[in-house]
């Protein structure tokens, strides 16, 4: 499986704005979403920029964690295919998961979000290969931080996020 030259470009943007090398490892997916992962840690702290690649809509999903990629890599294709085929996901929108990996450390659900609130770099939108594509971080959240947010709104989730100090990277927070 090759990459499209949108794909390459996309790839090569993010090198660039994490300012990162190496190689990248990508993956198709259910009904040819890909989804890919490049290494922006070093090897005493391994930090993972996850992310979807946009089919036909202009989103991408991302996240930068220190949890397995391998693992995540199947959740950005996930997110990217349910904005693609069933319903728009944007900035403020909760998404459970059943994901045995992110439920075993206390993950309940997405929160998609500005990509900013982990890496002030990442744009919102940035014209690659003649597409405006716009980049929505996917913050895995717990059950507590969900109910929160339903019953009071993203502000208040986002003040408590700010009271706790919440860390946006580390993957295993028990």
């Amino acid at each position: 499986m090759e990459l499209s030259k949108f794909e390459n470009s996309l790839v090569v943007f993010f090198f660039g704005v994490m300012k990162a090398d190496g190689k990248v490892n990508y993956f198709e997916f259910e009904d040819g979403i890909r989804a890919g992962y490049i290494s922006v840690g070093s090897d005493e702290d391994p930090i993972f920029l996850v992310f979807s690649f946009p089919k036909h809509s202009e989103e991408s999903y991302l996240m930068l964690s220190d949890g397995n990629p391998k693992e995540l890599v199947r959740q950005m294709a996930a997110l990217q295919e349910y904005n693609e085929n069933e319903a728009h996901l944007c900035n403020g929108h909760t998404i459970p998961t059943d994901n045995e990996y992110l439920n075993n450390v206390g993950w309940y659900s997405y929160l998609i979000t500005n990509p900013r609130f982990s890496y002030k770099d990442l744009p919102l939108v940035q014209e690659i290969d003649g597409r405006k594509v716009r980049f929505h971080l996917a913050l895995p959240i717990t059950k507590e931080e969900r109910d929160l947010k339903i019953k009071n709104g993203l502000e208040a989730l986002i003040d408590e996020f700010g009271n706790k100090n919440r860390d946006t990277i580390t993957f295993d927070q028990r």
